[in-house]
């Protein structure tokens, strides 16, 4: 996973004069033309949905730089962000939570759901909740910084401290 963290507010939009989206919007491409292309054009900057920040880059894109579907789609997506039940956080599109990268818990469509180890819900949001909060890799605590993505109200822990203790130390013996 890519924890880089990209510097919106530094980056030069005025450079770019085409905005490129990849894979269902989850890579960005940003092409530029100038002197030391030979007018031709050239990609200036390249972002994956894995950079801790690049929601936030997605709604810094001045809409002159975008086509119009794009421009949809990216309100589409603010617009109908919903709780995640995992991380505690409104950022949950097409069923992925794009601020703790799971997915959501689908009980209607079991040949889509991702993981048939868990029965119901329950266990599989409390396991995937505690895998959040004991994060090995750090990227929570680098998310806690982004502002993009409010929390919940509603968010309901679903595991004592206990459970959380006797949980890492499965996971070490692992």
């Amino acid at each position: 996973m890519d924890h880089t963290y990209i510097k919106v507010k530094s980056f030069n939009f005025n450079k770019a004069f085409r905005v490129e989206f990849e894979r269902n919007y989850k890579e960005v491409k940003f092409y530029t033309r100038g002197f030391l292309a030979f007018g031709r054009e050239v990609l200036y900057a390249h972002f994956y949905h894995t950079q801790i920040n690049y929601y936030a880059l997605l709604k810094a894109i001045p809409k002159n730089k975008l086509e119009e579907k794009d421009s949809l789609y990216i309100s589409r997506f603010f617009s109908e962000l919903s709780d995640c039940s995992i991380c505690g956080y409104k950022a949950v599109f097409l069923d992925e939570c794009h601020y703790c990268k799971n997915t959501q818990w689908d009980s209607t469509n079991k040949a889509r759901w991702p993981n048939t180890f868990y029965e119901i819900e329950y266990d599989y949001i409390k396991e995937s909740q505690m895998d959040w909060i004991l994060d090995a890799d750090g990227s929570r605590k680098l998310r806690a910084a982004e502002k993009l993505f409010e929390q919940s109200t509603n968010h309901e822990i679903l595991f004592t401290q206990e459970e959380l203790s006797q949980y890492a130390k499965e996971q070490e013996e692992l």
